[in-house]
């Protein structure tokens, strides 16, 4: 999902502090590090009022133009400049009904009063885009030489000409507008419900009692092999006991996705939405194909990992509990959030000083643009979100301190800063957001330098070990993970949509038959694994975006090598990153990198990235 100074000397600090003794988030801070919403959205519920009123009375006005758009150069620049000033007030109305429901789940009405109020607006204006898609391209360019202001937005005016095939009748846009949240928005709160009111156990450690389901990343770095046994064993247990009700969830989620898409005139759910992100079914299912090859590197680097756990631990076998074993006397990195906030400008310093500087704001807590503290009726996770035109916020369900902590907030803090630049460049709103593995990629390119960065400056070998076996979580055992959760979903829906999977106990299998793929003898072993897939949220509140990460992922291990081998690609990177999405994203990155992710050849090239990677971690064990 979207979106600080101490010397080096904090990285060694960081890498010396005992976790007993360890506060992430020190009590004096706390209150710091959570939204203050009032500041960058509503004073009081008036001001909410104002901004929704304003809403409904800018969709009124775009009424006069109901059948009529296109027939003026003036009204049609009249109507892109209203739906310019009605969709930030509107995206302003439910990002921040959603923040709040997000630090309280019991805000839940709330949320649904909004999210239906906001689609009872679109849905109003839904002729709009019906009425845009049957202009022809000689048309426009006859309404821009009469309007010449029109200019400003024929990319997005001939992108919705794409969809003249899928377009229906305005009273039937209209229509699935108004029932947007009936039948998109439920599967998500449903979902929260559901883990809301599982009673998840708490199990006694050094540091006190700990949930399994909100500490899982705490207990599973836990130095007794009990307690990380019993920690997964229990959440697993005690999740599946919702496993045939989020089975039902997904079957019910990709018929009614599939569903629309046919009723658009797509094949299904996933041809609409590659649709949308200017790709294709057939290179989805080109680079499931290209990606299955290498299934035995993702082994590979499981085996390797395993045996040297076993070498350093003496534990054997080396089950999925053991994955996070240090050596016994190694001391693993935590960071406070003040040697978080400032490692990662460091490591990303490379994007120039204005990105520096509006991370900087991000990541201020005087600012209070982050919520990273537990508590309770917290939506899990993490994201970023804002505004175009105000700045974009970050969440967690908790900051533990650990690097995959401080890797989460540089990824969304990407995101967040990324958003920020736009609006700075007067980037116009038509173009200010784009294909989602875009902005994915720029923040997972943040990551990868944030890992790199530690990794370079790290001072023992057992750091420099952690860091890179860190490095290879994130861009490949995470990737092939990515590969996983997109080719089930994928797959997910073309045999529901067959009739094939039609209980849920078949897509659980689906997810074993993936596991058995690309890790291999655990899933074999260990048959709670195959509830495994229920864990990711985006299933239910962003249905079928996980398949971005997969491109995203591709095209960031391109970047870190452009980054490596070529003095020029920064600037060039940033300048892509600020201009938002004016154009097509293959024009994209041919005007500004001269790449083309899109071609299976990537999968080679970023495959071979990841082998000279892991090649230097064997040779740091063997060491």
């Amino acid at each position: 999902m979207r979106k600080l100074t101490f010397t080096f000397i904090a990285i060694i600090f960081a890498s010396t502090i005992f976790a007993a003794d360890f506060q992430p988030i020190p009590p004096e801070l706390q209150t710091k590090y959570h939204f203050d919403l009032s500041k960058n959205f509503y004073a009081d519920q008036q001001a909410f009022d104002k901004d929704l009123a304003e809403a409904k009375s800018v969709a009124d006005d775009l009424q006069q133009y109901k059948g009529k758009i296109g027939s003026s150069a003036k009204d049609l620049l009249t109507i892109a400049q209203k739906l310019e000033r009605l969709n930030p007030i509107a995206q302003k109305l439910y990002v921040f009904r959603y923040l709040n429901y997000s630090i309280d789940t019991t805000t839940e009405a709330k949320f649904s009063a909004t999210d239906q109020a906001v689609s009872d607006i679109y849905a109003r204006v839904a002729f709009v885009s019906t009425e845009l898609s049957q202009i022809s391209t000689s048309d426009l360019d006859r309404l821009i030489q009469q309007e010449p202001g029109l200019s400003t937005y024929r990319f997005f005016l001939e992108q919705n000409t794409r969809y003249k095939p899928h377009t229906l009748s305005s009273d039937q846009e209209q229509l699935l507008a108004a029932l947007s949240p009936d039948l998109s928005s439920w599967q998500s709160q449903l979902f929260q419900r559901l883990v809301d009111r599982t009673k998840f156990s708490e199990i006694e450690t050094a540091e006190g009692k700990l949930n399994v389901y909100r500490d899982r990343a705490i207990l599973q770095k836990n130095k007794d092999r009990n307690i990380r046994k019993d920690a997964l064993l229990k959440l697993y247990d005690e999740y599946s006991s919702n496993a045939d009700l989020l089975g039902f969830l997904l079957i019910k989620e990709a018929n009614t996705g599939n569903s629309l898409g046919e009723l658009h005139h797509f094949q299904d759910a996933f041809d609409s939405s590659l649709f949308d992100a200017y790709l294709t079914d057939k290179q989805a299912e080109s680079f499931f194909a290209e990606i299955g090859k290498y299934a035995s590197l993702m082994q590979k680097l499981i085996q390797v990992r395993k045996e040297h756990i076993k070498k350093i631990s003496g534990i054997d076998p080396v089950e999925p509990w053991d994955m996070d074993v240090v050596p016994p006397d190694y001391k693993r990195p935590v960071f406070t959030i003040t040697e978080t906030t400032t490692i990662i400008p460091q490591a990303l310093a490379f994007h120039g000083e204005q990105y520096i500087a509006d991370l900087k704001r991000l990541l201020d807590p005087n600012n209070q643009r982050l919520d990273i503290v537990k508590g309770p009726n917290r939506r899990p996770g993490a994201f970023s979100m804002g505004v175009y035109g105000l700045p974009y916020f970050f969440y967690s369900y908790v900051y533990n301190g650990y690097v995959d902590d401080l890797i989460t907030m540089a990824h969304e803090a990407g995101h967040a800063v990324h958003y920020d630049l736009i609006y700075q460049n007067k980037v116009p709103f038509v173009y200010s957001d784009g294909p989602s593995y875009f902005t994915e990629s720029f923040a997972m390119l943040n990551e990868f330098m944030t890992l790199d960065y530690l990794y370079k400056n790290a001072k023992t070998k057992d750091d420099k070990i952690f860091y890179l076996e860190h490095w290879l979580d994130v861009a490949m055992r995470r990737f092939f993970d990515i590969v996983m959760r997109s080719e089930f979903e994928y797959d997910a829906y073309q045999k529901i949509k067959s009739g094939e999977i039609h209980e849920p106990d078949q897509v659980h299998e689906l997810w074993k038959q993936e596991g058995l793929k690309y890790v291999g003898e655990d899933y074999q072993k260990h048959d709670f694994l195959k509830y495994n897939w229920s864990f990711t949220p985006h299933y239910f509140q962003s249905p079928r975006y996980y398949i971005n990460y997969l491109f995203a992922n591709l095209m960031a291990i391109n970047y870190y090598q452009q980054h490596q081998s070529n003095p020029e690609f920064d600037k060039k990177y940033v300048a892509l990153m600020v201009h938002g999405f004016p154009d097509t994203p293959a024009n994209l990155l041919q005007k500004y990198l001269n790449l083309n992710p899109f071609n299976p050849q990537a999968v080679k090239d970023s495959m071979g990235v990841l082998q000279q990677k892991l090649a230097e971690l064997q040779s740091l064990y063997g060491e």
